[in-house]
């Protein structure tokens, strides 16, 4: 998922990862400022996110996020993969861009 905004007005949001590398310390993960402001002012958004093809590298990843024609870069700290846990931090709002196909039971 790339986080586009967090209840932390600096778009942070504190994961812990210990389902996917066994690691218990919480890592931080960044909503870009741009989202993260217009998320909490209400602002419509309407965006396109261009990313690599999914991949079983957990450490990186590289997308751009494209808002009224400007370009901004995504890259690993910007998202949260499935599996991890939000700790320390309310709540997030990111929008999903790997899902497997899903059957009427989903």
């Amino acid at each position: 998922m790339v986080l586009l905004s967090t209840s932390d007005p600096s778009g942070i949001a504190y994961i812990q990862t210990m389902n996917l590398d066994g690691e218990s310390n919480l890592k931080t993960r960044y909503a870009r400022q741009e989202t993260n402001k217009l998320v909490l002012d209400g602002t419509i958004i309407s965006w396109i996110i261009t990313c690599e093809q999914p991949n079983r590298n957990v450490y990186e990843f590289t997308a751009n996020l494209e808002i009224n024609g400007l370009r901004f870069p995504l890259s690993q700290l910007n998202i949260i993969l499935h599996g991890c846990q939000l700790k320390n931090t309310e709540w997030v709002v990111g929008v999903v861009v790997y899902a497997e196909q899903c059957n009427v039971t989903c």
